[in-house]
């Protein structure tokens, strides 16, 4: 586990000097700001504003670097060619993919909770219950879709990985819309196909607490272990398919 701790903690180092996550923090605070903006226009209701604008932008950038880091986070070693460098010394393939997926979930966790310590001090320091809540619904639907997309790396190409992980994101999101959508049409094939993504697809429409409405009525502490629970479920299965893929992997290139 040790070994596996330096390989996340190193992969944290890099992450945090890449230009993308750069672009998405600057995207997370000018959007930060423009909530603040906009709060100030409508003075009655310029906390739900602002903590609704607020909490989406947030996702937004937890989304974005969930796709575009990591997509891009087994390719790049791959072609940089230093996987063969580190698994050339007393290292398995699991203890390298689980460090890799660590590392960015380690900065997931501390750019999401730096982020909404500020939006929960900005609100005059609501409910610490609620925004830890908000957190947590925006982490776990981050989480998944990293480990949907470090799945499709290690198989296609980072853009193809990238794209699915964002339909994957829409679809998991539009579950009981579609669902609802085929029972309307009676269209027999289009409610097949809605319950077969129902089983096959997390329930992100369950996780969808970043609204100014959570903080005035958070959820119970068994609501939150419930959805700890399927998030590990989840997490864990797309994790062991991405390390049969990464364990059957040829990394030496071929001419």
């Amino acid at each position: 586990m040790k070994r596996t701790w330096v390989i996340a903690r190193n992969t944290f180092k890099e992450l945090i000097r890449e230009k993308i996550f750069f672009v998405f923090a600057a995207v997370a605070c000018l959007i930060f700001l423009l909530a603040l903006l906009l709060g100030q226009l409508s003075f009655s209701e310029q906390n739900k504003i602002f903590l609704d604008v607020s909490f989406f932008a947030i996702e937004m950038t937890m989304l974005g670097l969930s796709l575009f880091l990591g997509g891009s986070l087994l390719r790049r070693e791959v072609d940089r060619q230093t996987c063969l460098l580190i698994l050339a010394r007393p290292i398995s393939r699991f203890e390298f993919l689980l460090g890799q997926l660590l590392g960015l979930v380690l900065l997931q966790i501390i750019f999401g909770i730096l982020l909404h310590i500020l939006i929960w001090c900005s609100s005059g320091f609501g409910s610490g219950w609620a925004h830890f809540c908000v957190f947590l619904s925006i982490f776990y639907k981050s989480l998944m879709v990293q480990c949907f997309v470090l799945l499709l790396s290690t198989s296609v190409r980072s853009s193809l990985a990238i794209s699915a992980g964002l339909v994957f994101y829409l679809l998991s999101n539009a579950l009981n819309d579609l669902s609802f959508a085929a029972k309307k049409s009676k269209d027999e094939f289009f409610i097949l196909i809605t319950n077969i993504m129902g089983v096959c697809l997390p329930h992100f429409d369950q996780l969808n607490l970043k609204t100014s409405w959570t903080i005035e009525n958070p959820p119970h502490a068994d609501q939150i272990l419930f959805f700890t629970l399927q998030t590990s479920l989840w997490s864990i299965f797309l994790f062991l398919l991405a390390y049969i893929f990464w364990r059957k992997k040829d990394l030496v290139p071929t001419n």
